[in-house]
């Protein structure tokens, strides 16, 4: 059997198939890799990984005598799954990744009775399936939320209105996964250099940001630019500001820009 993981730990060279079953990642060689493999082989593997995972695998070496000796991944548990790729030669796959559907993969390796090359490396991990994101109208999926940009320029309280009407509030950061996520969507998009309104205010209680649904506004790192909050009772509104690479300033209410909604 192989020792699988991406540790570094030997593969034993006389492997020729295995079963792999709740394992988040390991190594899958052909026979006496990095030696020659052995002639007419037929070697079968399996991966099991656990559920609403998908397994990625990374070729990292391939050398085997074209037309005659072959690898075939198939995307399911045994020889009857859908092909997901055939690979022959030298080189074939190098530097690409095959991804399953689902959490199950099936390898198999053939060779004849004639010339035998160093054979093939792959190394394989399973990773969460991100579930797809469905927005409502005028809303699109960036990472794993809802966005709608607005590109009329308006004060806080009138963008409040528009994404009001939209069945929404204004823009909702919670974590710094969803501010990564809009930081490069805004820079694939050209937005690096427009300020949006986000829903945070602290008129209620000086200091202390809150969204509309009284959920707090994070603080800190990495979320404010440095030293900010700054603006006391004179800057009561949240927004990503351009000229601070889009991290959260409080800044007047009453400053006209762009703005971002999150739906309710």
């Amino acid at each position: 059997m192989f020792t699988l993981g991406i540790d570094s730990n030997p593969i034993e060279p006389s492997s020729c198939g295995a079963h792999y079953e709740g394992l988040h990642e390991g190594y899958i060689t052909s026979p006496n890799y990095p030696s020659s493999y052995s002639s007419n082989a037929n070697c079968h593997w399996t991966i099991s990984a656990e559920e609403n995972t998908t397994i990625t695998v990374n070729v990292e070496e391939f050398n085997t005598e074209t037309g005659y000796d072959y690898l075939v991944i198939r995307d399911g548990s045994d020889s009857s799954a859908p092909e997901l790729v055939r690979l022959q030669g030298s080189n074939s796959g190098v530097n690409e990744e095959f991804v399953s559907t689902g959490n199950n993969l099936y390898f198999y390796f053939r060779s004849d009775s004639s010339v035998q090359r160093s054979g093939f490396k792959f190394n394989w991990f399973a990773g969460s399936v991100t579930p797809d994101i469905t927005c409502p109208d005028h809303y699109t999926s960036i990472g794993q939320d809802c966005f709608a940009f607005e590109f009329n320029p308006v004060t806080f309280n009138e963008a409040k209105v528009t994404c009001d009407s939209m069945n929404g509030q204004l823009g909702k950061i919670t974590n710094a996964e969803q501010l990564r996520s809009l930081y490069v969507y805004m820079n694939d998009l050209g937005f690096e250099d427009i300020s949006f309104w986000l829903g945070g205010s602290d008129k209620n209680d000086e200091g202390h940001f809150v969204y509309e649904d009284g959920t707090d506004v994070p603080q800190g790192t990495p979320f404010w630019g440095t030293q900010e909050p700054d603006g006391n009772q004179e800057e009561n509104c949240v927004a990503l500001i351009a000229e601070g690479f889009h991290f959260l300033r409080d800044v007047s209410c009453t400053a006209q820009m762009k703005f971002l909604c999150s739906p309710l």
